[in-house]
Parts: structure tokens; sequence; C-alpha cells
């Protein structure tokens, strides 16, 4: 992905401060571990405490 001018960011101020895993490193994760679907991705990120999510497939 840095070939592409994409690069992944760890451990934010942020996240040190509230013992959270980084963001990208849980994207990251999951592109790892195949995971490119939005839902399932969004619930990974919910299952490691973030209530950030990424955009969703379905039309409301």
């Amino acid at each position: 992905m840095e070939k592409g001018g994409y690069s992944f960011t760890y451990n934010s101020e942020f996240e040190q401060k509230n013992n959270l895993p980084s963001f990208d490193r849980l994207i990251h994760d999951c592109i790892c571990m195949r995971i490119y679907d939005i839902d399932e991705i969004n619930v990974f990120l919910i299952k490691n405490q973030y209530k950030e999510r990424l955009g969703s497939r379905s039309l409301i």
C-alpha cells in the first residue's frame, strides 16, 4: 500500500491514552485476515471498542 501512496499510522496519542489498538492497525489486521466486507470490518471495529465505523453498502 505504501507504494500506492498509502500508509498506516499506529499508536496515536488518543489510542495510547485510552489503551486502544490503533484504528489503522485494526484495518491492517482485517486486510491481512482477508476481511474486505465493510459490514464485517465494522463488527470487528465494534468488538475492539471503536464507535467509529466505515461507510456501509446498505442504502438508506
